[in-house]
């Protein structure tokens, strides 16, 4: 499956994204419904920006080992 290039940006099917990630496709939909992903519909269609993805995964990893205090 090709990705989708538009003025320099890519654009991945879900199912691209779960194989790239190693995730099913209901985790990317349980992250969108917690908004950790923000998905595109074009014409029904979902599609994410590879960017955008690419940011919040260096967010999530960031975050990732912080531990809280009270």
């Amino acid at each position: 499956m090709n990705k989708l290039d538009i003025k320099g940006r890519v654009l991945m099917t879900p199912r691209m994204l779960s194989a790239a990630m190693g995730v099913c496709r209901q985790t990317l939909r349980n992250w969108e419904k917690q908004g950790v992903l923000v998905p595109n519909r074009v014409f029904g269609k979902v599609y994410y920006w590879e960017d955008e993805i690419a940011e919040e995964l260096e967010r999530l990893n960031a975050n990732k080992h912080k531990t809280y205090h009270s």
